[in-house]
C-alpha cells in the first residue's frame, strides 16, 4: 500500500506491529453471545424474531461471551497469504513473508525478471529445502510472469513443511525442493511462537513488501490451516477442551491460556507449550481415522469410545438417501429439517 494512503480513517504509518496477536485455531462460528433471557420477548409475550435474524442486537444490551464460546486456545503456524499487488513501473522486489516458530520463510519476486527464491530465515542462518530423494538446496527459484507496472494476484503458503506460490491461480514451478524438515532445526517443543522486543516475529506473522517501486494492495487475506486438538481418550466432562495437560504444573483453564497467548512477552517463560498433549492412534490394513473439519466442535474419530477408526466396507458404495441435513431450531429444538431429506440420484 503507498506510504500515508488512508484506510478506514486511519494511516498504515500509525499501525504499531507491536499490538498484535498470534493466530489460533478460533472459529467464528464457535464463538456465542449470552444476554438476559427475558429480553428475548416482546412486551406482549410474543418472540422476538429480531433477535433470531441478528437485527438490532442493541435492544438486548449487554451482549457478551458466553461461557460456552470456544476463543481459540492453540497457536496455528501453517499460514497462507493471499493479495492482490498493482506495482509502478520501474526496478524493484516484492517479498512475501510468513513466520512459523520464529524461523522466516520469504519468497522474493524480482520485478525485471520475475524470478522467484524462495529462502528460509533462521535468524542469522540460512535453513536447507530438502527432497524426498534427499537432495538438498537452499534458494530454490522459479520463473514467474510477474513484472513490474502490472497488477498481479499473488498467494504464498507454508503449510505441512512446504512451502507454495501461485501467480494469477497458477502454481509455480522450482529448479529443488520446496519442502524442508522443520525438526532439523526445532524440536517439538520449541516448535511454538516466538516474540522479542526488537521483533514480534510470531505475534505479527504475515507480511508485504515492496522495494524500488510504488505499489498498491488493493485486497488481502490470510487463511491458517486446520489445527486437530489432541483429544485425550478419558476426558472429563470438567476438563479444558485443549491440548494442554494439568499434570504438567500448567493452569491449562481456558482463561490462563488466553492470558499467555495475548501476552508474547510470557512465551519465551511459560511452560505451556511442553505440557501439549500427543495423541497416538493405531490403525491397521482398511481402517479410515475420520476428522470433522471443526476440531473444536466435531464428535470424530478422535473422542470415540472403543474403536477410533470406520472399516472400509463401510465407507465403499453409493449414497442413496440424505436423512439428516442441518436441523432448525424452532419451533422446537433440533426440529428436522423434513424438506432437505431426499434420495441421492
Amino acid at each position: 500500500m503507498k506510504p500515508g494512503r488512508r484506510l478506514a480513517g486511519i494511516t498504515i504509518s500509525g499501525v504499531s506491529p507491536y499490538r498484535t496477536l498470534p493466530i489460533t485455531d478460533f472459529y467464528a462460528y464457535n464463538g456465542y453471545l449470552k444476554t438476559q433471557q427475558w429480553r428475548l420477548f416482546a412486551e406482549d409475550g410474543s418472540y422476538l424474531s429480531a433477535y433470531r435474524s441478528g437485527e438490532n442486537l442493541s435492544q438486548f444490551g449487554g451482549l457478551e461471551p458466553s461461557a460456552n464460546s470456544r476463543m481459540g486456545d492453540h497457536w496455528v503456524g501453517d499460514l497462507l497469504l493471499e493479495a492482490d499487488l498493482e506495482t509502478e513501473a520501474g526496478e524493484g522486489t516484492v517479498v512475501l513473508q510468513l513466520i512459523r516458530a520464529g524461523v522466516r520463510y520469504q519468497c522474493g519476486i524480482d520485478l525485471t525478471s520475475g524470478k522467484a527464491t524462495l529462502q528460509i530465515l533462521d535468524g542469522d542462518e540460512e535453513r536447507s529445502f530438502s527432497g524426498d530423494d534427499g537432495e538438498s538446496t537452499r534458494s530454490p527459484f522459479g520463473q514467474t510472469s510477474v513484472r513490474a507496472g502490472q497488477r498481479f494476484r499473488v498467494r504464498f503458503s507454508n503449510y505441512d513443511n512446504e512451502l507454495l506460490l501461485w501467480i494469477n491461480n497458477d502454481a509455480i514451478v522450482f529448479d529443488g525442493p520446496t519442502t524442508y524438515n522443520s525438526l532439523d532445526y526445532r524440536t517439538h517443543q520449541q516448535d511454538r511462537p516466538y516474540w522479542s522486543a526488537d521483533d514480534p516475529l510470531d505475534a505479527a506473522p504475515l507480511a508485504i513488501g515492496v522495494s524500488g517501486v510504488g505499489a498498491t494492495m488493493h485486497h488481502a487475506r490470510v487463511l491458517r490451516d486446520k489445527y486437530y486438538i489432541a483429544v485425550p481418550k478419558m476426558l472429563r466432562a470438567s476438563d479444558p477442551f485443549n491440548d494442554y495437560m494439568r499434570q504438567q504444573g500448567v493452569d491449562n483453564s481456558p482463561r490462563n491460556v488466553q492470558r499467555i497467548l495475548s501476552t508474547p512477552q510470557l512465551w519465551d517463560s511459560t511452560t505451556l507449550w511442553g505440557a501439549r498433549r500427543q495423541q497416538d492412534y493405531k490403525l491397521e490394513a482398511d481402517q479410515y481415522f475420520p476428522l470433522g473439519d471443526n476440531s473444536p466442535e466435531s464428535a470424530d474419530a478422535r473422542g470415540w469410545t472403543g474403536a477410533h477408526f470406520v472399516p472400509r466396507d463401510l465407507l465403499v458404495g453409493k449414497a442413496v438417501f440424505v436423512f439428516w441435513p442441518h436441523p432448525w431450531y424452532s419451533p422446537l429444538p433440533y426440529t428436522p429439517n423434513f424438506r432437505r431429506m431426499k434420495l441421492i440420484h
